[in-house]
């Protein structure tokens, strides 16, 4: 088990880390708005992914849980195809987005909530006005991407909570006491020949 405090200092190291190895070796920082860009995402992205490491190791069958590690998926598949442009998804946007709504499902605290749709705002804005204009044709598919991955991600986490209900309810109705068994009593003896009868007590002569 992780604790809070470690989860923490791993969570803010991962994103001031992470963020600049991203800067160092994969941000290009052609413009000002690319950099903004990068670094509106990249801290965000990493904290939700070392949060979400941190508790499938704590948790390995929490219904949330697993769910935000099924959104982990998209943010690691686009960001390995968007290096190679195997097909036209925007990276950035659907790690953001992933995050925002993982951070969401988590309950976290609001100003990491709010951190989140802070990021998915600006990397959507420049996404749609600078970067897509005018077919917006990667933000639509980007969308779509997101959309199928939180399906997947609620079904996930549906099936996981009634498996739990489940399970808790059968644990319960094993555990139920049971009526003890009333003993048996003895018949009572025929009346008849060799019957004990009850005397009758004699008054005592004067």
């Amino acid at each position: 088990m992780i604790s809070e405090q470690s989860a923490r200092t791993f969570c803010w190291a991962s994103a001031i880390v992470g963020t600049a190895v991203y800067l160092v070796f994969f941000g290009a920082s052609k413009d000002p708005f690319h950099l903004v860009y990068d670094v509106a995402a990249a801290p965000v992205v990493f904290a939700f992914i070392a949060r979400t490491l941190v508790d499938l190791i704590n948790r390995r069958r929490h219904g949330a849980c697993v769910a935000r590690g099924i959104l982990l998926a998209p943010i690691i598949i686009t960001f390995i195809t968007s290096r190679f442009h195997i097909w036209n998804v925007s990276a950035h946007l659907t790690s953001v987005l992933c995050a925002m709504v993982g951070t969401m499902m988590a309950r976290r605290s609001l100003p990491l909530i709010a951190a989140g749709v802070a990021s998915a705002a600006t990397v959507g804005y420049i996404r749609w006005f600078m970067y897509d204009a005018p077919s917006h044709a990667r933000t639509w598919n980007t969308l779509l991407v997101v959309l199928i991955a939180l399906i997947v991600a609620a079904a996930a986490e549906l099936t996981v909570q009634v498996r739990r209900q489940s399970a808790y309810e059968r644990a319960r109705r094993s555990k139920r006491p049971t009526a003890p068994l009333s003993s048996p009593t003895a018949p009572a003896p025929p009346a008849g020949r060799g019957s004990s009868r009850p005397r009758r007590a004699r008054s005592a002569r004067r």
